[in-house]
């Protein structure tokens, strides 16, 4: 009876949750705002007003807390460390990287700097302002790769230059969750365990993406469900070893998305997990609202605005500078400091894990929390207007190319012959896609990674001066835009309806490649034959 009554409880609380997330995520997607800060504030806000209800007898009394929440939101922590590996792909960001490391450096250190002053007037001890400057230092993945997916600038200059730095400061934040966690044991010795055990599972992450993984991968790849439960063994598999080796849960699941990301089919991993990542980390930041009272709420308020009214133009204007003393132009390092300049859901993990050892009060937890929120919120503005507000100040760059014969849109089984094809009629073959497949023999200086829909990859692919355009992926939206704004290129596109196959035959189509279709016939000719 008890037990029932308690599953009763744990499943009402839960459910009432997920239903009020999926309102959230809902009315987010609908008005493009970033659903992250919103999460927060209603774990926030909700406690509180739940618990007014409940005295009322307005509601029934359902805890909304412990139970299944703590352990869903438990995964959710776990899959978004997952999800931050799975960003650090060494091959996207290596012509970036000295640019972002500078920039990383500089703005870390200037971060440091000013939060420390403030904290130390606000009154706070040395071991909390050391855990909170360093907490403040990153920028936020969660919300700069969602919104330069959304306005298809992921593989523009600031775009690249943006994931550059978002890889070294996730990697710089991992690293501090393990030395906070080895600080609560209080010896200096326990944190050159941690160092080194986390660098120990680098090296085996990066080891096994080059030498044991893409023999595993390619037998699985062609069955999606295995795919995801092969990357999911993963997981478990470095889980288990930070395990062993004395290190947080979450970090284990850094080293398998690190692992994954050197992969050339992890973008397809990613998006089949995001979802449910999704899902996991809602539950744990509105959870982690929940923890939160009003009283710490209230009390650190003032600080939080006044942090956050500091640090936004502070680590923008830190960006900015840094990128220019690189060479950058005044346009991209303009966009990417606008795009870095929030406080990360993620540090929210770095001040739970010193709260949970003891290294940190609710206050200090309330402090970030809110500065997140706030940051978050700007930002999403800065982003969705840093085009706007960068071309008053300097001018749009031009990447157009001149010299470009062919372009092949997309990947597939074929791309190899087809590329081998075109080459043989013109010099200059440029590949785009939205993912990281490419034909083998296809240089980097040959691809362009981003969707053919937004001008500037046009323009880095050479759309202007392209005689022919090939298309091996069936997207009846990609094709109609192509045959819409290029009808006077020499057109080849593939598509399996018989339908479409015609409609675009009547319009400026010159070849339809059906492949069912060309299946069928070399079956006819190899029965003729026999």
């Amino acid at each position: 009876m008890i037990v029932d009554k308690f599953s009763v409880v744990i499943n009402a609380s839960f459910a009432l949750f997920v239903c009020l997330l999926g309102l959230i995520a809902f009315f987010a997607d609908r008005f493009d705002k970033p659903s992250i800060p919103i999460y927060l504030v209603l774990g926030i806000l909700f406690g509180p007003i739940w618990s007014v209800l409940s005295a009322s007898a307005l509601v029934p009394k359902i805890s909304l807390t412990g139970g299944i929440l703590s352990l869903v939101s438990e995964l959710g922590l776990l899959f978004l460390l997952f999800i931050v590996g799975l960003q650090v792909k060494l091959s996207q960001i290596s012509g970036k990287l000295k640019t972002g490391s500078f920039m990383t450096l500089i703005q870390g250190l200037g971060v440091v700097a000013l939060a420390s002053i403030y904290l130390y007037i606000a009154g706070f001890e040395f071991l909390e302002i050391l855990i909170l400057s360093a907490a403040l230092v990153p920028s936020s993945a969660a919300i700069v790769i969602p919104m330069l997916k959304q306005q298809q600038e992921l593989s523009s200059e600031n775009g690249m230059l943006d994931i550059s730095v978002l890889v070294l400061e996730n990697i710089y934040l991992v690293v501090a969750v393990g030395a906070v966690s080895a600080l609560s044991k209080g010896s200096g010795l326990a944190v050159v365990k941690v160092l080194a055990a986390m660098s120990l599972g680098l090296i085996i992450a990066y080891i096994s993406s080059r030498l044991v993984l893409p023999k595993i991968v390619s037998e699985v790849l062609q069955d999606q469900k295995s795919f995801l439960m092969a990357g999911f063994g993963l997981l478990g598999a470095f889980v288990l070893f930070s395990s062993f080796a004395g290190l947080k849960p979450e970090i284990g699941a850094f080293f398998a998305g690190v692992a994954l990301a050197q992969l050339p089919y992890s973008s397809e991993l990613q998006a089949a997990v995001d979802p449910m990542t999704e899902f996991f980390l809602a539950i744990f930041l509105a959870s982690l609202g929940l923890t939160l009272s009003p009283s710490s709420v209230s009390s650190v308020a003032a600080d939080a605005v006044i942090l956050s009214l500091v640090l936004l133009p502070a680590k923008a204007s830190l960006y900015f500078v840094s990128s220019k003393l690189r060479g950058e132009g005044g346009y991209v390092s303009l966009r990417s400091a606008l795009d870095l300049s929030q406080v990360p859901d993620v540090s929210i993990v770095l001040v739970t894990v010193a709260a949970s050892s003891g290294l940190l009060g609710g206050e200090s937890v309330a402090l970030i929390t809110l500065v997140v929120i706030l940051t978050m919120a700007a930002s999403s503005i800065l982003i969705s207007s840093g085009d706007l507000l960068a071309s008053k100040f300097f001018s749009k760059p031009s990447y157009s190319r001149e010299d470009t014969g062919a372009i092949l849109l997309g990947s597939s089984e074929n791309a190899d012959t087809v590329f081998n094809i075109l080459k043989s009629f013109y010099n200059d073959v440029i590949v785009v896609n939205r993912g990281t497949g490419t034909p083998d023999n296809v240089s980097m200086d040959d691809t362009v990674y981003g969707d053919f829909s937004h001008e500037e990859i046009r323009q880095k692919a050479g759309s202007e001066s392209a005689d022919t355009i090939v298309t091996l992926k069936d997207d009846v939206d990609v094709e109609e835009e192509v045959i819409e704004d290029f009808p006077s290129k020499n057109l080849i596109l593939l598509e399996k309806s018989p339908q479409l196959s015609l409609k675009f035959l009547d319009e400026s189509v010159d070849y339809v490649v059906n492949p069912e279709l060309l299946a069928a016939n070399e079956l006819v000719e190899r029965v003729k034959d026999d």
